[in-house]
């Protein structure tokens, strides 16, 4: 276990980056709030970026701590071995292909400050959305991606999750409940935690752009970007993969529900709504309209009629 002597822990989950690395570590030197260390995991590159990241570690001990560790198979898992082995009184989360403006650190710390911190509490931003030489593709990541980001209450994330943990800042007391957790259906790390937040009301929007967030190709996770006119048709008249993305999602969301549903301490509202969402892929059709409707549940990016079809 690693203790931060500072107060927040930036947590980096590295794997072949050697491209844009440097870019990224190079932000972080040039943060306006410095009170932070950066704990880096490698999964097992196979290219130059352990080669940075030494470097950097061997240039600037106060800043980047390498975590010893075996690979852990993802982003999701390395993001989560960082969580469980370091100790800090807050956390943010670090990508290895994006820049930080120099005020991120700052303007989400003094943020999330404001807020209770004897609940679960988390603060995420906005992105500018940047190509691979970093011009600016759009200034919004909501706007580029349609999405509504006061939309995150946790009926609405089990939806559509509209936080990108790359922006967020969290508190130990989140932190240590997503730890305790076995969440397999949850598909990131960071969906885990704001729906956690969402639960007992901890989860709050700083609607401006902290950070240029890369577009290359090769992105794990990325913009959602429009398909082209004949990619639409070809999908619209593909039922079997209709049904079966249908099926994926209605599951996928009373699964994320059950886990969530195990966490400590849910205020009663939240394990009453988590409790019936966790059930509701088995009931009738007719039974998921009356629950989605009731909660007014509704996928982002799709009108009302396309939320008929997916019911």
């Amino acid at each position: 276990m690693l203790s931060n002597d500072r107060s927040i822990a930036v947590l980096m989950a590295t794997y072949n980056g050697e491209t844009y690395l440097a870019s990224q570590l190079d932000s972080l030197l040039g943060q306006s709030l410095r009170d932070f260390t950066c704990y880096i995991h490698d999964d097992g590159s196979s290219d130059g970026t352990l080669e940075i990241l030494r470097e950097y570690e061997e240039k600037y001990p106060d800043v980047f701590v390498i975590v010893p560790g075996p690979g852990t198979g993802g982003a999701r898992e390395n993001f989560l071995f960082l969580m469980r082995t370091v100790e800090s009184d807050y956390y943010m989360f670090c990508d290895q292909d994006d820049v930080w403006l120099e005020n991120k650190i700052e303007r989400t710390f003094a943020e999330l400050k404001k807020y209770d911190e004897r609940i679960p509490q988390c603060v995420y931003t906005d992105l500018r959305v940047v190509d691979a030489g970093l011009s600016t593709i759009c200034g919004s990541f909501f706007e580029n991606s349609h999405l509504d980001p006061h939309l995150n209450a946790t009926k609405d994330l089990l939806m559509t999750n509209v936080c990108v943990g790359c922006t967020m800042i969290i508190n130990r007391y989140l932190r240590d409940l997503c730890i305790k957790g076995n969440y397999k259906a949850v598909i990131m790390h960071d969906w885990a935690a704001v729906l956690i937040a969402s639960c007992f009301g901890g989860l709050h929007l700083l609607n401006e752009a902290t950070m240029l967030y890369r577009q290359h190709g090769t992105n794990e996770i990325g913009v959602n970007n429009e398909l082209s006119l004949p990619a639409k048709l070809v999908r619209a008249v593909d039922v079997r993969a209709f049904l079966r993305r249908k099926k994926f999602y209605r599951e996928r969301q009373s699964l994320m529900a059950a886990e969530i549903l195990q966490v400590e301490g849910l205020p009663k509202a939240a394990e009453e709504f988590l409790g019936e969402a966790a059930g509701i892929y088995k009931r009738s059709k007719i039974q998921r309209m009356r629950f989605y409707r009731r909660h007014d549940m509704f996928r982002q990016r799709n009108n009302k009629l396309w939320q008929l079809l997916w019911l």
